[in-house]
């Protein structure tokens, strides 16, 4: 989206900068460069050393995160003017953080059990996780079938094994030439030391990669990383 259709002149933002969040209207956005905005209550702290802000704009699906660089300031920050430093980056707001497959350092060990039969899926190959549930690649569809609730065993590396209880959400096709289908598990029971140990796995993980995705960069730096629903 273009910064000056985002932030026109009335709008409700957030400017971000260190630990201090507080919200703004736009006054004007000029060529999609001088951005002044106007402190609607307490005006977020500035001082000299201040150099980047951010300017949080939310929608219904997520936030919109742009990096600009404090220009000039009056009366103690309730009227600021900016100069962007980047395009509108978009980061979507979810529930959990989900972790890719990409992003695991380490190899999981995945066991399922369905409990409308007796057999066991063992080695499956994990698309995501996160601490509400989890994607798995399947070459099978027919065993499994949305609402079927299963069981669940992952050996998390250090961070130890969990269990719990899914449901399938959801079943759709992954890689029709291969015969893949993509498995969404929604947790519907797990022991507090399961998901401790997931949340703990799902950190070290998250820390370990240094993710280069700009948007959650920029969402990590204005300390807004939403967490993201799984399955």
């Amino acid at each position: 989206m273009e910064l000056g259709t985002l932030l026109q002149p009335g709008q409700l933002v957030r400017l971000k900068v260190n630990d201090s969040t507080a919200p703004y209207v736009v006054n004007m956005c000029h060529n999609s460069k001088l951005i002044v905005c106007k402190a609607v209550k307490q005006p977020i702290p500035v001082t000299p050393d201040t150099f980047r802000v951010f300017i949080i704009k939310d929608s219904e699906s997520g936030l919109f995160i742009i990096k600009a660089h404090l220009k000039e300031s009056s009366e103690r920050g309730a009227v600021i003017a900016l100069t962007n430093l980047s395009e509108p980056r978009f980061v979507q707001r979810r529930e959990h953080y989900r972790l890719s497959h990409g992003e695991i350092s380490v190899p999981l060990d995945i066991e399922l059990r369905p409990q409308n039969n007796v057999n066991r899926y063992k080695r499956l190959k994990l698309h995501d996780i996160s601490a509400g549930g989890i994607g798995l690649i399947v070459k099978a569809s027919s065993a499994f079938t949305v609402g079927t609730h299963v069981n669940l065993t992952m050996n998390l590396d250090r961070s130890g094994s969990i269990t719990a209880i899914g449901e399938i959400v959801h079943i759709t096709s992954f890689n029709a030439n291969a015969r893949d289908f993509l498995v969404g598990i929604k947790y519907i029971q797990i022991d507090k030391a399961s998901l401790d140990a997931l949340m703990s796995f799902i950190q070290e993980q998250v820390d370990f990669e240094h993710k280069e995705n700009p948007a959650e960069a920029d969402a990590e730096s204005a300390g807004l990383f939403c967490d993201d629903e799984t399955g």
